[in-house]
């Protein structure tokens, strides 16, 4: 049966197409055909960028196909052994001036379909609404789509705001979404402090902390035992059974983001580990980690999972320009940042936050992300390359020159 070709036109589109059992290649034209596929929906999107098509095949395979060329199917991983560090691919889909919305979303699904083949552990999503700060209100629904396009990348939530929604419908959602990928959920969640956010859902933000401490107990605790059941201040919730069942235990892969200090005992009385993204130097990140491992050890007599680093990233070849790049994009993203929660912060906040991240040439960056992740008790880094501002092309460079230069580096890590 041949294959309908996707109409194509300038950007990045798709269509849903059907082909049958045939060769493992792919060539652009009618006929088409693709091995150990019989009858199955395939999706195909054109990237103007490099003039290729990336085919979503079974739930999980990726390739790419130039134009007028024959390429074999790309589902190769560095190794079936895990790397001592562990390195994610993070889309927060920023909005871009004068770029329609759902062309942002095109451009970053091009690179994240990429995540796999360029040798990364893990894919994830934000969750943030009703304005340009991120365009990703729903990362459950961007990781399901994720979890049909990969094989083996787990799929994380940095992170899902519980205060915002029923727990309830979140837990369900976490349990649909662990059984779809084949249990490749890494679960990230945080309380949000956005006042505009928090005030369009209907929120009292002052009442944030304790609804995600409510929230966050009733979600871990009913992804472990099968069934949510609450009863608390602000969440009041009768034994409902979770459905899909959770087939495998979260403990050991859920995670909160914690910033300020009153955050860290809960972090710790929940069992869960740290995701952060540095806003601080991280000299007082250090003493906030130290203080939430002590009290860990008091209540679990053992040592907490290491964290996750969230790390924005400009790299390259040149260290003059890679810290021009920086203070333009990793700044403008501060900037954004500190608009979008309303903070006060002096200017110099700025330099603090961009020496925070990962800049530099692709060795620089490997070890600034090395270093960072020893002196915060991290094993995992996830790096963003798309940020507001950044014209495609040298997004899709960022990131090249990252997975081909530093990522080998960071493999070789012993954490």
């Amino acid at each position: 049966m041949d294959v309908h070709s996707p109409y194509i036109k300038p950007g990045i589109t798709t269509r849903m197409f059907v082909t049958e059992k045939g060769r493992d290649r792919y060539q652009n034209g009618p006929a088409a055909e693709l091995s150990d596929v019989d009858r199955e929906f395939m999706i195909a999107l054109y990237d103007e960028l490099t003039g290729s098509f990336l085919l979503l095949s079974r739930p999980g395979a990726i390739g790419a196909a130039r134009i007028g060329e024959r390429r074999c199917w790309h589902t190769a991983r560095r190794s079936e052994r895990e790397p001592p560090m562990h390195v994610g691919f993070g889309t927060v889909f920023q909005s871009q001036p004068g770029v329609e919305d759902h062309v942002v979303y095109q451009r970053e699904i091009a690179d994240a379909v990429r995540a796999e083949a360029l040798g990364f552990d893990s894919a994830w999503c934000t969750e943030h609404h009703f304005g340009d700060y991120m365009l990703s209100p729903d990362p459950f629904q961007w990781l399901s789509f994720m979890a049909a396009a990969t094989t083996k990348l787990d799929l994380g939530t940095m992170v899902s705001v519980l205060p915002w929604h029923d727990p309830m419908w979140v837990t369900e959602k976490i349990a649909m979404l662990d059984a779809i990928s084949g249990g490749r959920v890494i679960l990230g969640v945080g309380r949000g402090t956005a006042p505009k956010e928090y005030g369009l859902y209907g929120v009292d933000v002052e009442t944030s902390r304790a609804r995600f401490a409510e929230s966050a107990k009733m979600v871990i605790n009913g992804l472990e035992q099968g069934y949510c059941e609450f009863d608390g201040t602000y969440i009041q919730q009768k034994r409902a059974d979770i459905r899909p069942r959770p087939f495998k235990s979260f403990r050991g892969r859920t995670y909160a983001s914690a910033v300020s200090p009153e955050s860290f005992p809960l972090c710790a009385e929940l069992d869960v580990g740290l995701l952060f993204i540095p806003q601080k130097p991280l000299e007082q990140h250090q003493i906030d980690h130290e203080a939430y491992r002590e009290h860990f050890l008091r209540l679990h007599q053992r040592e907490p999972i290491p964290a996750i680093y969230v790390g924005w990233v400009v790299c390259d070849e040149n260290e003059n320009r890679a810290r021009e790049l920086a203070y333009e994009h990793i700044g403008r993203y501060w900037d954004s940042a500190v608009q979008h929660y309303g903070m006060q912060v002096p200017e110099s906040m700025t330099e603090v936050f961009v020496n925070a991240h990962p800049w530099g040439t692709p060795e620089q960056v490997a070890e600034k992300i090395a270093a960072t992740c020893r002196q915060l008790r991290a094993d995992r880094f996830v790096g963003v390359f798309n940020m507001v501002g950044m014209e495609p092309e040298f997004a899709r460079a960022n990131l090249e020159l990252f997975s081909e230069r530093a990522l080998p580096l960071l493999e070789q890590e012993q954490l």
